[in-house]
């Protein structure tokens, strides 16, 4: 619709409008896709979305350094 050719096209350009100040949401229900807030409050599910998200991700990278500790014999600092 949008006139990208692939989906990481879009990916970008979504990528610099929001390093230059837009806010534009994404999510991955209901089909998904990126779009414009029309409330306070899906930017602030958004926000909890990404939270959330970035817990977990974090939950998981130190679980995989724990492991690479344990092969290496290292200790993080």
């Amino acid at each position: 619709m949008l006139g990208f050719d692939t989906v990481r096209e879009l990916q970008k350009a979504i990528e610099r409008e929001r390093q230059s100040g837009a806010v534009i949401l994404s999510t991955c229900t209901e089909g998904g896709g990126y779009f414009l807030p029309a409330n306070e409050t899906e930017i602030r599910e958004f926000i909890r979305t990404l939270s959330n998200r970035a817990k977990n991700t974090r939950r998981s990278m130190e679980s995989a350094l724990d492991a690479l500790d344990g092969m290496t014999g290292q200790m993080r600092l």
